[in-house]
C-alpha cells in the first residue's frame, strides 16, 4: 500500500477540522498554519508542532467555504512569508456552536 495514502486514511478528518475550528474561533484575525498547529501541539491534540498536521485540513476547509485566507505575516522559523486563516464569519461551522 503506499505510505502516503495509508497516512491519509488514518486521519480523523473531521476531527481534525473540528480542532481547527476551535482554534480558529480564539483567534479571530487568523493565524498561520504553523501557529494552528502549534496550537494543537501546545493542546496535547498532535504530536508535533509540524504545519503538516493542519495545512492538508485548511486547503479543504477553505473549499468547502469554512476557512478564507486573511492575511499574511512574517513566520520567523522559515525566515519567509506565510498566509493567515480565519473562519470565515457566518460559515456552516457557527451551526455546531
Amino acid at each position: 500500500m503506499n505510505t502516503k495514502f495509508e497516512s491519509y486514511m488514518k486521519v480523523d478528518k473531521n476531527k481534525r477540522k473540528m480542532q481547527i475550528i476551535e482554534v480558529l474561533k480564539k483567534f479571530k484575525n487568523g493565524l498561520s498554519a504553523k501557529q494552528i498547529a502549534i496550537e494543537l501541539y501546545k493542546n496535547g491534540e498532535i504530536p508535533t508542532s509540524e504545519r503538516n498536521y493542519v495545512a492538508p485540513r485548511i486547503t479543504e476547509m477553505i473549499d468547502s467555504g469554512l476557512v478564507e485566507t486573511s492575511g499574511i505575516t512574517w513566520d520567523d522559523l522559515t525566515q519567509r512569508n506565510v498566509k493567515t486563516f480565519k473562519l470565515i464569519e457566518g460559515g456552516l461551522y457557527e451551526e455546531n456552536r
